[in-house]
């Protein structure tokens, strides 16, 4: 085992509030030297690691290459030097009561170094991080904790505290000999309290040192005496004892044996061998695509510009002399007065022109990568969050002028201690010297800089997608008039956030002060020692013009060094969408799809599938065959798996194991394409766009040259009953239908998703995942038997919780905790009083027989009027 761990630990902020996960193995990992990608760690946790689970990070962190140990120790003991326990993962409490995981990487005297996904590398108070520290209570052997007690992973840690209270080695070996005599595992346990307690007691100067050897002494002779709260162990029942304390992996080191990718899940592979780019590597390239010659120009110029400046100066200063020709001179200084403004137009001009065209580039390749990310990706980051960063890319276009100005900021500041020591060339050193602490004082504080700075866009990330949350779910908001409870949330998030910009802004006044205390200092100093060289009052003049400039123009440097973060931070925030494996295709998305000359579906055929989210099952196929133009009804309870075997077919899934194939041939991302172009889907997440109610019926079907309202008939309608709906709207099919549908009810809206998949052309495969939601039992019994017509030939996969509407198919599927269960025809599983499917029959009779009993008020709404109706379905 090779230990080599870095001073500081690397910084990875998380993306989404669940990421903590990820970004702290992430960060535990480049601590070891070991390379990881933050993006494949973060997609492993959607499949085949869980984000959440301190076990899932001991066993990805072992995968891949890291010795790590899962341990739970007092929580007093992280701070042990004797208990080994840094680096690790630590499981803390936030102020919401949820967990969250930190890396605590080293102890600095009283201050410990943590890298938190949350904010970034930030040093806390000892005392104080433990007050965060999570206390998990969980029941082991007594006979485990009696071995654990008497080794020194226990002992030595005591020992520490013994001595921190002032007791005597001896004294303290007395003790801890003492403890171990006892039978069983009460006598430590008793001493582990005693201390805890009367080190509480000396901290809060209830106790003098010299009295706390007396008084462990007392309470390891009663127990009974010490508070619950110091008790680290308890008594359980059956031999068992319940312990509470801190939850950690611990990393000790390198692993001799390094794993090959072969035995790897694809995810924790792709981790290992994926490389996340870097900030100024991946502008450098975007840059670069607007032309390697205007950006030599800009540089240049910046150059030029700061030379000119200083011409100018020399000429002033020859103007000044005794021997100075105006008449010379004056068109002299004119003329590079306008050739320095020319220049200064130039600059700027073409400066923020490079940045509107890297602004815009950007943004062009963000909206051509969009449709290419595959789904997982989009699912698991929240849209606020993918919102923020695509707002903030405005800010990289002021990065072009940045740039230009501290290219010629920084020559002029280069060429002034060249300028002073013509003039005296003893004073050429302090000008040096004070050019140098003039920029390296804002260097020195740019880490940390960056620290806040990242910290505040997290912050900002986080404030953002709650105020989108709560603009979407306002009406729910409101109804349930929890307007105290989400103000309340928002003062909790808004204090983080006003602390990171205090942050921000308290460490820029401290770096500018700094450096113009320190850059007065050296001027002073400079202008005092050349006070008795430089006899000629112009030049010293025009020396004390130039030093003055230092400081001055080391600030300007300072401030655009301080800016760097920030276009760093928003960077980084846009690198993940491009640094993400797109799914690749071997034709075009769009290809048309030529069906089979006898017009068939297609043929599915899962073989030994497993698939896993979050580190967890969700489904298990060991043989399924659905042949082509077949339809199957899938039925299970909620959660059984029903949608995540469909989902197979979407693309939202990828089995861990076992194959999918189509038509006999993998399932892979060129044959995914083309399927989904032969496949109509309805499902309630669908989305019903803010358009006409003619372009979202027409979404996807319709040809670029043709009218989406050419494609509709009142056929078209009447099949999927939006006729009535065309009649409400004032401007019919032209109507637009409100962000996600807001102007339609849900039954209106899921017919207009069924519209919409009617209208698909070349289908192939019809994939219904509860189509009729929202719509009444009349609707659901005449819509279901035109749907199964309109797709003639096509290979139909039909998912519902009414298990009634099944009868009808001639095969059904029933899906149990992940699996299927039963698969045969729905009128022989009917029969059979043991089978699932006849308990899922009999659980829908239960539930409709309840709902028309006497307990219940029947309320019928129709065309916007309520009717109250009696049991014979006659209004009252």
């Amino acid at each position: 085992m090779e230990m080599r761990r870095r001073l500081f630990a690397p910084e990875v902020v998380q993306t989404s509030a669940m990421d903590c996960g990820p970004a702290t193995l992430t960060g535990l990992l480049r601590g070891f030297g070991i390379r990881a990608s933050y993006a494949r760690l973060r997609d492993a946790c959607a499949t085949d690691v869980d984000g959440t689970s301190i076990d899932a990070m001991q066993d990805a962190a072992q995968l891949l290459g890291l010795d790590v140990q899962q341990v739970m120790m007092p929580v007093e003991h992280l701070l042990s030097e004797q208990a080994e326990a840094l680096p690790a993962i630590v499981v803390t409490r936030q102020p919401g009561g949820s967990t969250h995981f930190v890396v605590v990487w080293r102890r600095h005297g009283r201050l410990l170094q943590v890298m938190d996904p949350a904010v970034g590398r930030r040093w806390v108070h000892a005392e104080r991080f433990l007050a965060d520290v999570y206390v998990h209570e969980m029941t082991i052997p007594a006979a485990a904790f009696n071995r654990w007690a008497r080794s020194d992973a226990m002992s030595g840690p005591l020992r520490c505290a013994l001595a921190w209270l002032g007791i005597a080695p001896a004294d303290a070996d007395a003790m801890i000999s003492a403890a171990k005599a006892v039978d069983g595992w009460l006598g430590f346990a008793a001493l582990d309290a005693a201390v805890r307690q009367v080190t509480v007691e000396v901290r809060g100067a209830a106790l003098p040192r010299r009295a706390a050897a007396a008084k462990v002494r007392r309470l390891v002779a009663s127990p009974r005496s010490i508070a619950d709260e110091h008790w680290f162990a308890r008594a359980a029942e059956d031999d068992h004892v319940t312990i509470r304390g801190a939850v950690l992996v611990r990393a000790l080191g390198v692993a001799a044996d390094q794993p090959s990718a072969d035995s790897l899940p694809p995810d924790l592979a792709a981790a290992l061998s994926h490389t996340d780019p870097a900030p100024v590597r991946f502008l450098r390239q975007r840059l670069r695509e607007i032309g390697r010659w205007r950006l030599a120009g800009l540089s240049t110029g910046a150059a030029l510009a700061a030379v000119a400046v200083l011409t100018e100066a020399v000429a002033f200063r020859a103007l000044l002399g005794d021997d100075a020709d105006p008449a010379g001179l004056i068109p002299l200084l004119v003329g590079l007065g306008a050739v320095l403004l020319a220049l200064d137009g130039f600059l700027v001009t073409q400066a923020m022109a490079v940045g509107r065209r890297l602004e815009r580039n950007l943004r062009a390749g963000l909206m051509r990568l969009l449709p290419t990310l595959p789904d997982r990706y989009l699912r698991s980051r929240p849209l606020s969050d993918l919102a923020e960063r695509a707002h903030r890319m405005h800010r990289l276009r002021e990065l072009p002028n940045q740039t230009v100005e501290a290219v010629r900021l920084g020559v002029y500041l280069a060429l002034l201690p060249v300028v002073i020591g013509l003039i005296d060339a003893r004073s050429a050193v302090p000008a040096a010297l004070a050019a140098t602490v003039a920029t390296g004082v804002g260097l020195l504080l740019l880490p940390a800089q960056a620290e806040r700075e990242l910290r505040l866009r997290s912050h900002v990330g986080v404030v953002a997608r709650f105020y989108l949350d709560a603009l979407v779910g306002l009406v729910a908001i409101r109804s349930h008039r929890a307007e105290s409870v989400v103000e309340r949330e928002h003062d909790r998030l808004l204090g983080p956030w006003a602390a990171a910009v205090r942050a921000v802004h308290r460490t820029a006044v401290t770096a500018e002060l700094a450096q113009a205390g320190i850059g007065i200092a050296f001027v002073a100093w400079l202008l005092a020692g050349a006070a008795g060289r430089v006899s000629d009052p112009a030049d010293y003049l025009l020396l004390a013009y130039w030093a003055v400039a230092l400081p001055a123009v080391g600030q300007q440097l300072g401030v655009l060094a301080r800016r760097y973060p920030a276009y760093r931070s928003v960077t980084l925030r846009l690198i993940e969408p491009f640094a993400t494996t797109v799914e690749s295709t071997t034709g075009p998305l769009r290809a048309p799809v030529t069906r089979p000359a006898d017009g068939s579906g297609v043929e599915v055929r899962l073989t030994g599938v497993r698939v896993v989210a979050g580190g967890q099952p969700v489904l298990a196929v060991d043989e399924l065959t659905v042949p082509a133009g077949s339809q199957v009804a899938v039925v299970g309870r909620s959660g059984s798996g029903k949608s995540t075997l469909v989902g197979l077919l979407l693309g939202w899934h990828t089995p861990a194991q076992g194959e999918v194939r189509v038509d006999g041939a993998p399932l892979d991302a060129s044959a995914m394409a083309r399927l989904r172009a032969a496949t109509a889907w309805v499902d309630p997440e669908v989305t019903v766009w803010n358009t006409s109610l003619a372009a979202n019926l027409t979404y996807g079907s319709a040809c670029p040259d043709t009218p989406p309202g050419a494609l509709l008939s009142d056929d078209v309608l009447a099949d999927v009953e939006l006729g009535p709906v065309v009649e409400t709207l004032g401007a019919g099919l032209a109507e637009p239908l409100g962000e996600g549908g807001g102007l339609l009810s849900g039954g209106e809206a899921q017919r207009v998703r069924l519209g919409r998949a009617r209208l698909r052309r070349g289908v192939r495969l019809a994939i219904l995942d509860e189509p009729f939601r929202g719509l009444d039992r009349g609707q659901r019994g005449r819509l279901l038997p035109r749907a199964r017509t309109w797709w003639p030939g096509a290979t139909m996969i039909f998912i519902t919780h009414d298990v009634t509407d099944t009868l009808d198919f001639p095969r059904v599927l029933v899906v149990d905790d992940g699996q299927i269960v039963e698969d045969g025809d729905p009128a022989v599983l009917a029969q059979k009083p043991e089978s699932t499917y006849r308990g899922l029959l009999d659980a829908a009779e239960g539930a409709e027989a309840q709902l028309t009993g006497p307990a219940w008020t029947h309320v019928r709404v129709s065309r916007g009027t309520v009717t109250i109706m009696d049991r014979s379905g006659s209004p009252r």
